[in-house]
């Protein structure tokens, strides 16, 4: 029971005993009135009592009920101050979070960004080593071909060395059977036999050229990249020899005419330079082979 039933309780009391003095003294007039006056005063003071007593009580409860009040008033303030703490407690919980998702979504774009960095890196890297495995591969493949080459060059070193070794052997043996064959002639003039003979006569510097060109209704008379300015002179012989597509040699030639920068000679006949062929443009010419 709260404070305010006690008090209707105790009020109910007084009203209560009120009325039963005003039964006992309206009994007390009809019958023995000084007795029940008596007994109205004893109940009375009996009554004065318990309303002193009541009133003492009300007194107490009233300070009970104010202090409750204050109680409640001042738990209400604090449960006040609470929620505005409670509120601002969330409100910084939500700022928080919100700041959190925002760099949770940093984050996650900032991994992403890494992941594609990392997966465009990784494709570059075995775009790379594809590209350095097939350099390898064509590294090893020029190599190999380079080494087979060396000994392709070296085979031809060796064989163009036995050819000029052969042609020089060939050419020493005519120029001997030519020189054998001037030897035997007499009273023939040196110039004459110059001019005339297939005795060689090579000028008296060392000079290579080539043809450049061949005449047409001639083919035995060609023009020649060298001339006087390079010591040339007229009756002068040259060696003619080919390096492609096989190293040859071809005969030797007679100077006919002699210019500043080119001069004119005739293939001499020998049975030798018959079985060669016909020269061509680009022919090597020297006053020795192997010049």
């Amino acid at each position: 029971m709260n404070i305010v039933g006690k008090i209707l309780v105790l009020l109910n009391l007084v009203f209560a005993v009120a009325t039963g003095g005003f039964l006992a003294v309206d009994f007390a007039t009809r019958t023995n009135w000084k007795t029940y006056a008596e007994g109205i005063k004893r109940e009375m003071d009996v009554g004065q009592a318990q309303s002193k007593a009541s009133t003492l009580t009300n007194v107490d409860l009233n300070r009970s009920i104010t202090k409750l009040k204050l109680d409640i008033e001042t738990e209400r303030q604090l449960r006040k101050d609470d929620e505005i703490q409670y509120k601002v407690q969330i409100e910084e919980g939500k700022s928080k979070l919100e700041e959190a998702n925002l760099k949770l979504k940093d984050a996650d774009l900032t991994g992403q960004q890494v992941l594609a960095a990392a997966a465009r890196l990784r494709k570059e890297t075995q775009d790379l080593l594809v590209t350095i495995k097939k350099r390898e591969e064509e590294i090893l493949d020029m190599q190999k071909k380079n080494k087979d080459l060396r000994v392709f060059a070296a085979l031809k070193d060796r064989e163009n060395q036995t050819l000029q070794e052969r042609n020089e052997k060939l050419l020493n043996d005519y120029q001997a059977l030519l020189r054998q064959k001037l030897e035997g002639e007499k009273g023939v003039e040196a110039t004459a036999t110059v001019a005339d003979g297939n005795r060689p006569n090579p000028p008296s510097v060392n000079v290579k050229g080539v043809i450049d060109r061949i005449d047409t209704k001639d083919p035995t008379l060609v023009e020649i990249s060298l001339g006087s300015d390079q010591g040339l002179k007229k009756y002068n012989t040259l060696e003619v020899f080919r390096l492609n597509p096989r190293p040859e040699y071809l005969g030797t030639i007679r100077v006919v005419d002699v210019y500043n920068h080119k001069s004119v000679a005739r293939m001499m006949r020998t049975p030798y330079a018959a079985a060669r062929g016909p020269l061509r443009p680009g022919d090597h010419v020297a006053s020795k082979i192997g010049n």
